[in-house]
């Protein structure tokens, strides 16, 4: 019987090698994610999000973030979509939820708005995430807590006047 890679690293999920130097696919990792979101296993579910992170895009990431409540994805991957250069792709906007298509098109808009001169570029990720933070609040009725204070932001300015 041929087992898939999925299933022979879940089966080994009890050794202690599990977490390091192990290379998946994206799409096992999807499939790990999804096990582990169903089933309830924690440790199996922050491995996959880790492991996840750094290999999908912005777009597959709010998709994944909503389909398998990754909070913390959410505010980070809607910033990241918000200030790509490229429209959104009508096949992307077919997958999103209308909450956030709006989000995405008033952000971008409010932006645009915004006179971002070569001097203020550096922030625009870090004043973009705060106005999507700002909007997922309006939406959800809930507080998203902020995790950049004033501190943060002007020690990401000052980063870029350095170089």
């Amino acid at each position: 019987m041929h087992r898939s890679p999925v299933s022979q690293r879940l089966t080994s999920a009890h050794r202690s090698d599990f977490n390091e130097g192990e290379t998946m696919a994206q799409a096992d990792w999807v499939a790990v994610l999804k096990l582990a979101s169903q089933w309830s296993v924690p440790s199996i579910r922050a491995l996959a999000i880790r492991r996840l992170r750094p290999i999908v895009s912005a777009f597959d990431r709010l998709l994944l973030a909503r389909a398998f409540r990754v909070d913390e994805w959410l505010a980070d991957s809607l910033a990241e979509i918000c200030t790509a250069a490229q429209p959104l792709a009508l096949e992307h906007i077919r997958c999103m939820t209308y909450e956030d298509i709006a989000l995405v098109m008033a952000v971008r808009e409010q932006v645009q708005s915004l006179d971002y001169r070569e001097e203020k570029k550096a922030t625009l990720h870090v004043d973009v995430l705060e106005m999507v933070k700002q909007r997922l609040v309006c939406c959800a009725g809930e507080q998203v807590s902020s995790d950049l204070t004033g501190e943060a932001r002007t020690a990401a300015s000052n980063g870029a006047d350095a170089s």
